[in-house]
């Protein structure tokens, strides 16, 4: 009963598209394949107030950042539920995602959609820590929420831990609304879904989707604002009342005095008093351009992180057409495919890297508008690959020691990628020599940097 926190999904425009996110947001997971551990930690163990922080030596710069952001959000959280936890918090971290797939706190496959996630049996909290530092503290404040959530509604009790089985949109939306990470986009899902009508019973929502998350963080600011923070902690302890039943109607009546089906009616006309004056401000998307997208209008076909030829003729694409991502090049003028360049199931790679939901490039054309390129995660690192455009053929595999790397950039001249990547556990911006394979550091520096563009003069 693990609580998985999920990055944003694959999602696009539409009412109808909307049906696919909530239907088939989450990522495939990949039955069958081995979990490989390519990395052997040394691990260490440090004692702050509420925690035990497990770390290995790579990680000891980090260790002071990593202190503050968790006692920080112990101290909020503590307040607001008005509850002290009664155990040190097991707090396992990893440099980067691709050392915290590797993890066997869980035997499950973790794919790259899964940021972080806490487990109720010892209350551990596992979660990377290579995001920026704004997302890292709200990764850390929304797995910290599930374990105050497991000893409000267990009570340190295995019976409970394991007979009870808590609504997904309660477990999810409450992590996701007390760590204030909903981004502008998921807003814009939301939106979507009210002004089209597409707002389902909150009191159903107990499928690990997307729309789980952001329905259920609605939820509770809806609560907060109607009935502020005495009500929210009146609804938390009515509900540990009837946990093993798990009657949520009755926790609904006791706090609140409404039925489940007054609960979402009065839900819905909050959202629609948030959401729909936008459409007084801004016109149907096809007022400000013309769609263009594969011609199979199948439900559950994905087109997203678009990348325009230098000619404006065609355009690189993820799509998930045939269930694996793949990209593809269509025309700007009629969405016709010209090339699926990566079709077929392949042992070139394990999937290709999907960042554009984080704000991050994904595909990238070349100055003479032969060549794409695209990240792909292979073994326990991210490989560059460089395809020809039109004939479909990989031209060029790079695989630099660095992890996490994406958002690639060609240089003017075709000689050379910036990108992203994660050495030493800080994100920086690098170049690469496609002539030598030669690496260099732009950056070098203890910020976070990412999407790098070139000048017209690549310097």
């Amino acid at each position: 009963m693990s609580a998985w926190k999920f990055t944003s999904p694959r999602r696009a425009w539409g009412a109808a598209l909307l049906l696919a996110v909530f239907f088939s947001g989450m990522p495939a997971w990949p039955y069958g394949k081995n979990k490989i551990a390519y990395d052997k930690f040394s691990w260490h163990v440090y004692a702050s107030p509420h925690f035990d922080i497990y770390y290995y030596p790579e990680e000891e710069a980090f260790l002071e950042k990593i202190v503050s952001f968790a006692e920080s959000n112990y101290v909020t959280l503590s307040e607001i539920f008005d509850h002290e936890i009664k155990f040190r918090i097991p707090l396992i971290i990893y440099k980067t995602h691709g050392e915290f797939e590797q993890t066997n706190i869980t035997l499950q496959f973790i794919p790259q959609a899964v940021a972080a996630f806490a487990e109720p049996l010892r209350n551990r909290m596992v979660l990377p820590i290579d995001s920026p530092p704004d997302e890292l503290y709200k990764l850390i404040g929304h797995e910290l929420t599930h374990i105050f959530e497991y000893s409000i509604f267990f009570q340190e009790n295995l019976g409970r831990t394991f007979r009870a089985r808590p609504p997904l949109w309660l477990m999810e939306g409450l992590a996701s609304f007390m760590a204030k990470d909903e981004s502008n986009l998921d807003i814009m899902v939301i939106r979507d879904a009210v002004v089209n009508g597409l707002v389902p019973p909150i009191h159903q929502l107990n499928v690990l989707t997307f729309l789980t998350y952001r329905f259920g963080a609605a939820a509770f600011q809806f609560i907060e604002d109607r009935w502020g923070p005495e009500g929210l902690r009146n609804f938390l302890w009515e509900y540990r009342r009837v946990l093993v039943s798990g009657n949520i109607g009755k926790a609904l009546k006791e706090a609140f005095g409404m039925e489940p089906e007054e609960f979402d009616r009065q839900f819905q006309k909050y959202l629609q008093k948030k959401y729909l004056p936008f459409l007084l401000t801004k016109k149907e998307p096809e007022d400000y351009g013309r769609e263009i997208g594969l011609k199979e209008k199948q439900l559950f076909i994905q087109t997203f992180s678009p990348a325009i030829s230098p000619s404006g003729e065609l355009a690189a694409v993820l799509t998930n057409r045939k269930e694996e991502l793949d990209v593809v090049i269509i025309s700007t003028k009629d969405g016709e495919i010209i090339r699926n360049l990566t079709k077929g199931f392949t042992t070139k790679y394990e999937f290709i890297v999907a960042e554009i939901f984080k704000g991050n490039r994904d595909l990238a054309w070349s100055p003479e508008g032969d060549r794409v390129a695209f990240f792909a995660r292979r073994g326990n690192r991210r490989v560059l690959f460089i395809y020809d455009a039109l004939k479909g053929k990989e031209v060029q595999r790079l695989k630099p020691d660095i992890d996490k790397m994406a958002s690639p950039a060609f240089s003017p001249d075709g000689q050379r990628i910036a990108f992203a990547g994660n050495l030493e556990g800080v994100i920086d911006i690098f170049e690469i020599n496609l002539g030598t394979g030669s690496i260099r550091n732009l950056t070098q520096d203890e910020f976070h940097d990412s999407n790098p563009e070139w000048s017209a003069d690549g310097e």
